[in-house]
């Protein structure tokens, strides 16, 4: 019957030697590492591939939203120019300028335009889900 473990240890030259059970392992002190079950379900939430998708997807919708509600808005344009005319090459020019301002309005297209900013609330809705 043998009273004794033969325990591997590995001596600083590299050899290996083996302990015996009941030698003093009290110099072998071993410090607990701080284990933060939050912060590491954390970590774990934020790597995950298909929440990052559906994080992405959600902005996308926002933005969809944003851009079909924009569309139901008026179109305020503005355009300005100089220049000079002459009948004769060798002549002074005569100079003239121009300025206009355009106002769009969605009058005729509102009924498809709410149609898009539906449909991308809905898309905005389906992504929260």
């Amino acid at each position: 019957m043998v009273n004794s473990v033969r325990l591997p240890s590995m001596r600083p030259d590299g050899n290996s030697t083996f302990l015996r059970s009941g030698a003093d392992f009290t110099s072998c002190a071993v410090t607990p590492r701080k284990f933060d079950m939050r912060a590491k379900l954390t970590s774990a939430l934020e790597h995950r591939p298909e929440l990052a998708a559906a994080k992405l997807r959600r902005e996308s919708s926002r933005e969809q939203l944003r851009a079909a509600q924009s569309a139901r808005l008026p179109d305020l344009t503005g355009t300005a120019g100089y220049g000079g005319q002459s009948s004769r090459l060798d002549s002074d020019s005569e100079k003239c300028w121009n300025v206009g301002v355009g106002l769009t309005l969605p009058l005729m297209t509102r009924g498809a335009l709410q149609a898009g900013v539906d449909q991308a609330r809905g898309g905005l809705q389906q992504s929260e889900a």
